[in-house]
Order: structure tokens, then C-alpha cells, then sequence
């Protein structure tokens, strides 16, 4: 495999290569997807799963959890940010 070399001759610098520049879209993806999430209120993940009970009704948490990948007490808590607590 050919090494990518800048036109001095050397490796380009850190902050020229493809790795770091996918690393800083993400990072600005992510920022943006934060704060239009919490817009409307939710929390970066969160987004997902509710897509998931729009398109799934009377999807079980247990079923949620397995599909997200997370341990069924995450969702939980996660679903108790979505709902209104009363006094």
C-alpha cells in the first residue's frame, strides 16, 4: 500500500488527513443533532427510539431494548426523561 505523502515530500500533517477530518464532521454532526434535539425537547439517542415506537406500536421495553442495544434499565431511564412527572 502506497503511503499519501504531501507535496513536500512528507506525510501530511494530523490535521490533513481523512481520519481527522471525518472525526471533526462527526463531532460537528453531533453537536447540531444536539441542539436541535433538544429543540423538541430530547436527548442525542433518543430520537431513535422514539422513531421506533412511531413505527412499532405496542412494542414491548423489552423488545425496545433488544433492538437498541441497550440494557433494558437505560431505557428506562431514558423513557422516564420523556415523560411528565406530577406532584
Amino acid at each position: 500500500m502506497k503511503r499519501s505523502v504531501h507535496s513536500s515530500g512528507l506525510p501530511p500533517a494530523i490535521n490533513e488527513t481523512l481520519g481527522y477530518l471525518m472525526v471533526q464532521i462527526c463531532r460537528a454532526h453531533r453537536n447540531r443533532a444536539q441542539e436541535l434535539l433538544a429543540e423538541i425537547g430530547l436527548h442525542a439517542g433518543q430520537e431513535m427510539l422514539v422513531l421506533r415506537l412511531w413505527t412499532a406500536d405496542g412494542i414491548t421495553q423489552t423488545e425496545l431494548a433488544e433492538e437498541a442495544c441497550i440494557q433494558p434499565a437505560t431505557l428506562t431511564r431514558s423513557l422516564d426523561r420523556r415523560t411528565p412527572h406530577r406532584c
